[in-house]
C-alpha cells in the first residue's frame, strides 16, 4: 500500500528513496534498543522489492544492501533509487 502511495503523490519522472529490511517473511521480535519492547518487522529479498516497485509503476537507478555494523543497526538492509516511470 505504501509504494502505491508514493506513486500517487510522486511527481512525473519523480525521484525517490526506499530502504527496508533485508530477509524473509514477518516476524515479531524484541528490540535491544529500547528495553527489548518487541516490534512487527516485514523483511524483503532484493528481487521481492525490485519486482514491487515495478508492479506499481517505479523504475530503480540505483541499489545496495547496507550490512549491520555496530551496536545500533538490527538487520542489513536494502536501499533504492527509484523513478516515477510513465503509465
Amino acid at each position: 500500500q505504501a509504494i502505491k502511495e508514493a506513486h500517487r503523490v510522486i511527481k512525473k519522472n519523480g525521484v525517490f528513496y526506499l530502504s527496508v529490511k533485508e530477509g524473509k517473511g514477518e516476524a515479531v521480535l524484541p528490540d535491544n534498543r529500547y528495553g527489548g519492547v518487541k516490534k512487527f518487522w516485514s523483511f524483503f529479498t532484493k528481487k521481492e522489492i525490485g519486482h514491487l516497485l515495478e508492479k506499481f509503476g517505479f523504475g530503480v537507478i540505483e541499489r545496495g544492501v547496507n550490512r549491520k555494523s555496530g551496536t545500533y543497526a538490527t538487520h542489513p538492509w536494502i536501499w533504492l533509487i527509484c523513478i516515477k516511470r510513465n503509465r
